[in-house]
């Protein structure tokens, strides 16, 4: 196998690419009234502490 072939995974972490879109509709769906801020951000696959 030519090593110039394959294709290796990157050291550390990739950060997330989100759209203005997308952290518009999060923000107001985090500022609902009873809403919990880790649901909203679980719900849609992001880490709470984002």
């Amino acid at each position: 196998m030519d090593a110039s072939t394959v294709n290796l995974p990157t050291a550390g972490r990739r950060r997330g690419r989100y759209s203005d879109t997308f952290k518009a509709e999060i923000v107001a769906a985090c500022k609902a009234p009873g809403v919990s801020t880790a649901a909203v951000a679980l719900a849609n696959g992001l880490n709470a502490n984002l």
